[in-house]
């Protein structure tokens, strides 16, 4: 049966690190979206027992039922998740699940170590925030670890996912997005863009991936192609491009013709029903490895 807390009370010692890998309690600091569900049911496969520490107003409820004890945190609340993972006897950590940036910006509301975190780090931008709270839990002795580590089968390797390749045309719109958006994942503003017809439409900000494609639409982007990328500094550790159903979903509303993911750092939700849903909708489907696309000098 779970235990709730509702105010994660301070608890005893660290656990144990002797305690062998991936046996252990896990921690799961969760967002929003599918990625912490996938994690507490494979902890819990594994015979885990599952510790989340959830930001108010972005969990799946389904959470609940798979957590062996649960607490509700607001974004920057780093003392009470430490208290509540000791408390529990958790080593090893997952940060998994986005929040919504409207949110992090209105309503962050960081602890005394939060503050202590960010004393140093002048933006709000998603990387400076997340790495800079991730290094209060390693000062404490926590393992953060990969979500690939936890969920490597949503970390597709270089190919095509889907049932069609990109088309001449696509595969041109696809490379001039992806230098887009590794420009603007540099200055840590997002992970996505959107080209068609030898133009980008639109770049990914603090509105999201839905409302990226959305502000294609309105700009005459039938047939362009989405482009989901690693920022070039990001800690692989933390907010990871991610895509799924609804990403297809709206691609599909929209009459966007492709999609295009960094192999090896992007993870899918639900792999399988992803790629079927491409396939349905005839939206090409494909991981790649470009360092510089298109033969244009990147330096």
């Amino acid at each position: 049966m779970i235990n709730v807390d509702q105010e994660s009370l301070p608890g005893a010692s660290m656990a144990d690190t002797t305690v062998a890998r991936n046996s252990g309690p896990l921690g799961i600091l969760a967002g929003n979206g599918g990625f912490p569900v996938e994690a507490a049911r494979v902890a819990r496969a594994q015979g885990r027992r599952v510790i989340i520490a959830a930001h108010r107003g972005e969990f799946d409820p389904a959470l609940v039922e798979l957590a062996d004890e649960l607490t509700w945190v607001s974004v920057g609340a780093v003392s009470k998740v430490i208290k509540f993972f000791r408390r529990h006897s958790v080593h090893q950590v997952v940060v998994l699940g986005g929040i919504n940036k409207r949110n992090l910006i209105k309503n962050f509301r960081p602890d005394w170590r939060g503050v202590r975190a960010l004393a140093n780090t002048f933006t709000r931008a998603d990387d400076a925030v997340l790495s800079a709270l991730l290094r209060e839990f390693e000062r404490d002795g926590f393992e953060v670890i990969a979500p690939m580590e936890l969920l490597p089968e949503s970390v597709p390797e270089a190919g095509v996912l889907g049932d069609r390749d990109l088309t001449s045309e696509e595969l041109f719109n696809a490379q001039l997005a992806w230098r887009a958006a590794k420009a603007i994942g540099a200055l840590d503003i997002g992970q996505g863009a959107i080209a068609a017809r030898t133009v980008v439409l639109a770049l990914e900000a603090v509105e999201g991936t839905d409302a990226l494609i959305e502000r294609a639409v309105s700009l005459n982007g039938r047939g362009a192609v989405l482009v989901k990328v690693c920022k070039p500094q990001q800690d692989q550790r933390i907010d990871l491009p991610t895509v799924g159903p609804l990403t297809i979903a709206a691609l599909a509303k929209g009459e966007l013709g492709a999609l295009v993911i960094e192999a090896g750092r992007t993870m899918i939700l639900d792999p399988v029903a992803t790629v079927r849903a491409a396939n349905r909708a005839g939206i090409a489907f494909v991981a790649v490895n470009w360092d510089c696309p298109g033969n244009v000098d990147c330096s």
